[in-house]
């Protein structure tokens, strides 16, 4: 009985400090960076890519609709499309301090009507963050077929899933009790030509090249 009651007490003591930290979670965020800050920190340039800046703002590609800010709340969201002559990949980064800014591609791209062919788990080898994993997802709309990469950058590192994600933050939230700042990088082939390996080849040059442009920060 007494090993009984023990257990039930180190339980009840448990589910106490997980609540606490779910609350924590949430009412961490502090807009310490802005979306300015974001651009200027992402890469314009991936090896003989190039960014195609648009004619409203030269520093991205295109702009996120409002509806996606008021959702995410993040710091800033960075569309840019990448060209370097045969080859254009479209490339989305959130990047935030509360993981409620970063979502699964899974479900916004269902809604927008996208038949998902294929999804895997992938890892990728950068030169300076070692490996990668990232999330593959082949699938088709009206303009096609398309291949996504997306990957979460967390308290510890690199994740291929919300899941792993949420889990790093949670308990990054119960050790540290402070907000860090993460990021989601989406990329996207933009013609039926366009190959897996490439993509993941790119996404390897991009991640390489944002940890020198944010400085270690992204």
């Amino acid at each position: 009985m007494e090993i009984t009651v023990k257990k039930v007490l180190l339980l009840s003591a448990a589910i106490a400090v997980f609540g606490a930290a779910a609350q924590l979670q949430p009412r961490a965020r502090s807009n310490w960076r802005t979306e300015e800050w974001v651009k200027s920190a992402l890469p314009v340039k991936v090896g003989d890519y190039k960014m195609e800046p648009s004619r409203e703002d030269p520093t991205v590609s295109y702009t996120s609709p409002k509806s996606s800010y008021d959702i995410l709340h993040p710091f800033g969201i960075v569309g840019r499309v990448f060209g370097n002559g045969t080859t254009r990949i479209d490339c989305s980064a959130v990047v935030g301090n509360n993981r409620d800014c970063f979502h699964d591609p899974n479900y916004c791209m269902v809604g927008q009507n996208w038949n998902i062919l294929t999804e895997k788990i992938a890892t990728i080898q950068t030169k300076t963050r070692g490996s990668v994993p990232v999330s593959v997802m082949s699938g088709e709309d009206s303009d096609g077929k398309r291949i996504v990469a997306f990957c979460y950058l967390g308290p510890r590192g690199f994740h291929a899933t919300q899941n792993s994600l949420y889990s790093d933050w949670f308990w990054n939230e119960i050790l540290q009790g402070k907000p860090i700042m993460g990021a989601f990088y989406r990329f996207m082939t933009m013609s039926d030509k366009d190959s897996e390996d490439g993509l993941l080849q790119f996404v390897a040059d991009y991640l390489d090249e944002s940890k020198i442009t944010s400085k270690g920060e992204l």
